[in-house]
């Protein structure tokens, strides 16, 4: 799970997830979101917690950019 590094809010909710949902997952501290989504796009992460939420991200290159 991708994060804008240890200790941030998307860390913190990464964690509650986990806690709540009784998943094992493994942290991966990013320096910032953009670094975190770029991977996360890539496959080289699976997840990536977010700091508020959202709009899901369809298809296209309108949709990818419009998520950040």
């Amino acid at each position: 799970m991708a994060s804008a590094g240890n200790g941030s809010a998307p860390h913190m909710a990464g964690e509650l997830f986990k806690m709540m949902a009784g998943v094992d997952l493994v942290h991966v501290p990013y320096r910032g979101q953009g670094q975190a989504l770029t991977d996360l796009l890539g496959g080289d992460v699976q997840a990536r917690s977010l700091p508020r939420p959202e709009p899901p991200i369809t298809s296209g290159p309108e949709s990818c950019a419009r998520s950040r």
